[in-house]
């Protein structure tokens, strides 16, 4: 480990410790001053008068490689002890001395390098930690108990069991044992020989990070798991939150644990009503969860149990309803959907099995829906679940069960009427005869659908375009769940089905989204902007009324178009979704072709055109050429062409 920022010079008067991991967890915002307050063994300790004392301040941060990713740009340092912000925010605001810059800081690191670390510092004194050999390790055995023969007794009782012997290069966890010892002594003794597992006392003994590589040679992970549902609760929160230190980023260790029956004892510790041991569960899943090897498998084990035991009495969903989440319970149901965040980016199979778990997506939506109501949109928790969503509807149309999908789709053109070859052609927008078709089959199965969702239900249902309308309106803060609420619309309005069109209609008609959109498209985040116009492009081609859409919209994207060199340009893939929504319009509507000349598009996407330098911009090319030569057919538009400079090769021309 490393000291880093300051060494304590003179005895502080309040210290207190903070876990980086721990901070960066946990979901929500806090200030300061409750990260101090929750420390305090009197609820009334006088919070303020030690934060106008600053310098008599020490916090400890333990672990701040945890914390080395850089904080998004527009994030302002916290300044203010009592200003609720994310655990990333304080932390970094304490490093940096943007908060409290009176006060100090001890400083652990494990991994991390010790140059990025010392970036984020403030006049750092460092101080590096070595482990103990064997030699030293005897050595600070006779230095702690002093009595030889205590020592000695200690230390070959401790040596006879390898794996704690191992452990104590460490020479924390060399600290600990000697004082467990000395405060058990002769009892703890005995323990360390009575059995070929640790003893329960030491399980905890299994977290340094640095400890991980070996864990799998001292046959850690089968060990622990032995205790993950040991009678003695103390000893479950032990060991696993020592196996949830070990799966961090280990490959090894998660795959051994799964080898081990891991999954089976966890599941059988979360049914234990012990907040501690649950949070300690759902993070090992989480951790679990980001290995791509074993995603399948944790869909099949743990689904049905986990919407049973977690999502479903922590969201309020098929119970009473949810009054509110306690801190642990928050955790809790944090880890759960980090956990089915990252499920359901794997297979199709994967897919299905999320989607047709009972009670699962009946959870995610109902958390939403009350954190919408309580104004909490922009929590971390929210974050998770709207991105499970916009997971769950990805092919959406093509991996639901087909009696669902007739459902949806009703009759076919035939058998309306409509001639198999009517088309429509790049101006000539849909015969009345075909617009109003539909609307009575529309309206029957939209009655239909809408009334009462449940399960996978919800993934197609009409009021989940009001739930992530209200997302994109309410969410100021966390882009991500904007990202993915505009998504899941993407995924639910694409393609050619007759649903994703009623869907479309609706998102603008009814719940008049467009300008939300409009709002989002302003930003310079090219993750959103991937989408947004996305959905943009999709809502576009369902559109009845064109020119409308055409007047709010077009000027707004031919800003994000280049028109130049210099130009900052957005990624090949949102370039080519606005020239499409630009495309669609244009085919429907002279008002989109009017105000492409007058906005200057024309100049922007004869630039687009030319510009053939790789292979995303020729791709952006061929789009360009394809709206120019649809821009040309409009005759009454030729002489203001000519007007502007612009030829019929232009349009036209390679």
């Amino acid at each position: 480990m490393t000291g880093g920022r300051q060494a304590v010079p003179q005895p502080r008067d309040f210290a207190f410790f903070l876990s980086c991991r721990e901070l960066l967890e946990r979901p929500g915002t806090c200030s300061l001053a409750d990260l101090i307050l929750d420390q305090c063994p009197d609820r009334e300790a006088p919070v303020q008068q030690m934060l106008a004392q600053s310098e008599r301040l020490l916090f400890i941060l333990d672990g701040v490689d945890e914390m080395l990713a850089p904080e998004p740009a527009e994030a302002a340092p916290c300044r203010n002890p009592h200003e609720a912000a994310s655990g990333a925010r304080v932390l970094g605001s304490l490093l940096s001395k943007e908060l409290l810059p009176a006060a100090r800081a001890l400083v652990t690191r494990r991994g991390a390098a010790p140059g990025r670390l010392q970036a984020r510092l403030c006049s750092p004194q460092c101080a590096e930690v070595c482990g103990f050999s064997d030699k030293d390790r005897k050595k600070y055995f006779y230095k702690f108990f002093q009595d030889e023969w205590k020592a000695e007794h200690a230390y070959r009782s401790v040596k006879e069991n390898e794996m704690l012997f191992s452990l104590c290069f460490v020479p924390a966890v060399c600290w600990i044992v000697c004082t467990v010892l000395r405060q058990q002594h002769p009892a703890a003794l005995s323990h360390l020989h009575a059995s070929a597992h640790t003893h329960p006392s030491f399980a905890h003994l299994l977290t340094p990070a640095c400890l991980c590589p070996q864990a799998r040679s001292l046959q850690a992970v089968p060990r622990l798991v032995k205790l993950f549902n040991h009678a003695n609760q103390e000893v479950q929160r032990h060991a696993t939150g020592a196996m949830r230190n070990l799966v961090y980023d280990n490959a090894d260790n998660k795959l051994a644990l799964v080898e081990e029956n891991g999954i089976f004892e966890l599941l059988r510790a979360l049914r234990e009503q012990d907040d501690e041991l649950r949070k300690n569960v759902t993070g090992i899943l989480w951790n679990l969860s980001s290995s791509d090897r074993l995603k399948d498998r944790l869909a099949r084990d743990t689904l049905e149990q986990l919407a049973d035991l977690v999502l479903s009495p922590l969201s309020g969903a098929g119970g009473p309803p949810l009054i509110q989440q306690n801190a642990s319970e928050a955790e809790i149901f944090y880890n759960a959907t980090g956990f089915l965040r990252n499920l359901s980016s794997a297979s199709q199979a994967t897919r299905q099995k999320m989607r047709e778990c009972h009670g699962l997506v009946d959870a995610l939506v109902t958390y939403i829906n009350h954190a919408l109501d309580v104004g909490k949109c922009e929590d971390k928790s929210v974050e998770n679940a709207v991105c499970v969503l916009r997971n769950l509807s990805y092919r959406l149309y093509d991996e639901m069960p087909p009696s669902a999908l007739q459902r949806l789709e009703g009759r076919g053109r035939q058998d309306m009427g409509v001639p198999p070859g009517e088309a429509v052609g790049c101006f000539t927008p849909q015969s009345r005869r075909l617009r109003e078709l539909p609307l009575t089959a529309d309206a029957l199965t939209f009655a239909e659908v809408s009334k009462d969702p449940k399960g996978l239900e919800w993934l197609w249902s009409p009021q989940i375009v009001g739930l992530y309308n209200r997302l994109l309106q309410r969410c100021e803060l966390n882009r991500h769940t904007t990202e993915a609420a505009a998504g899941a619309l993407q995924n639910i309005t694409a393609g050619d089905r007759r649903w994703a069109g009623v869907l479309s209609r609706l998102a603008l008609e009814q719940e008049r989204i467009l300008n939300p959109l409009l709002d989002r498209v302003r930003t310079a985040d090219h993750h959103q902007l991937r989408s947004l116009t996305g959905l943009i492009r999709n809502l576009s081609r369902n559109a009845r009324n064109k020119d409308e859409m055409s007047t709010k919209l077009v000027s707004h994207l031919i800003e994000k178009l280049p028109g130049s060199v210099g130009e900052k340009s957005p990624p090949a893939d949102v370039l080519i979704n606005i020239i499409a929504v630009l495309n669609n319009l244009v085919v429907a509507s002279p008002v989109a072709a009017r105000d492409l000349l007058y906005f200057d598009g024309l100049r922007k996407l004869v630039f687009i055109k030319k510009k053939r330098d790789s292979p995303d911009s020729e791709k952006s090319s061929r789009a360009a050429s394809s709206l120019l030569a649809n821009l040309w057919q409009y005759n009454k538009l030729h002489r203001d062409f000519r007007a502007k400079g612009y030829r019929k090769e232009d349009f036209l021309g390679p």
